[in-house]
């Protein structure tokens, strides 16, 4: 459905498919007329879909990343606002821009957790929020993880950050309010947060930042050398293999 198999997109739309288990003339019309309704209905969400994302187009991610100068300046940590996991000295960082109801951003999750627990001091995970327009629960989602930031620091955003991705494909409000409570925020004082559009601007800003790095699906990942600004994309969800390869071949490189 998407562009990579291992990457959700701003481009993906549904699919049909017919299975034909009658014989009678009667069903069989009206099967083929079903088909024809299901092309026309597709036609018409890819239209819809390019009317609201004008920007997507079939282009992989890193074919669109801007010079590593311009990259460097968009993408660089910044331990006041960015949620960070492990040393927030540490001389390599993943970056990733994400989305709580991608399925390949779930996929990916224990991937980078893999990663922050291997290389522990050497490298940091960089979560950023990069909401879908198709992905209804994504953006409510990401929200509520800056309100239980905001509440409950990052401690409390990580454990939030786990407890959502464990239900990527079943998000509500009440799973996030689930997930603020066991994260140690009262209920009362996270609905409230949740109306703060100071709140929604960070929200934006990571995905405006997110779009002027040049990604255009999630997981977007970044690795990045904080001492040389050397930066290296991986969109998707890419194997444990694939991120440990990368992050070596970085902190060797002469």
């Amino acid at each position: 459905m998407s562009q990579e198999n291992n990457m959700q997109t701003s481009s993906e739309y549904p699919k049909f498919k017919l299975t034909d288990n009658f014989s009678i003339i009667l069903v069989l019309a009206l099967i083929i007329g079903a088909f024809f309704m299901g092309k026309l209905s597709t036609q018409v969400e890819m239209l819809k879909e390019k009317a609201q994302n004008p920007q997507a187009n079939t282009t992989p991610p890193a074919q669109q990343q801007p010079p590593e100068e311009v990259l460097g300046e968009v993408i660089k940590p910044d331990a006041s606002k960015d949620h960070i996991l492990g040393k927030s000295d540490a001389k390599f960082a993943l970056i990733e821009y994400s989305d709580y109801e991608c399925p390949y951003c779930q996929s990916f999750h224990p991937t980078a957790q893999k990663a922050i627990s291997e290389y522990k001091d050497q490298l940091m995970w960089v979560f950023r929020h990069f909401p879908l327009s198709f992905h209804p629960q994504a953006r409510p989602t990401a929200i509520a993880s800056e309100c239980v930031a905001k509440l409950g620091g990052q401690v409390a955003f990580w454990k939030f950050t786990d407890a959502m991705f464990e239900k990527a494909n079943a998000l509500t409000d009440k799973v996030r309010e689930d997930g603020a409570v066991a994260a140690g925020i009262p209920l009362s004082t996270f609905k409230a947060c949740l109306t703060d559009k100071a709140i929604e601007a960070l929200v934006d800003e990571d995905l405006d930042g997110g779009t002027t790095a040049g990604i255009n699906g999630t997981p977007g990942n970044i690795l990045m050398n904080l001492e040389t600004g050397e930066t290296k994309l991986l969109a998707g969800a890419v194997p444990y293999a694939t991120l440990k390869a990368a992050i070596d071949a970085m902190i060797n490189k002469k």
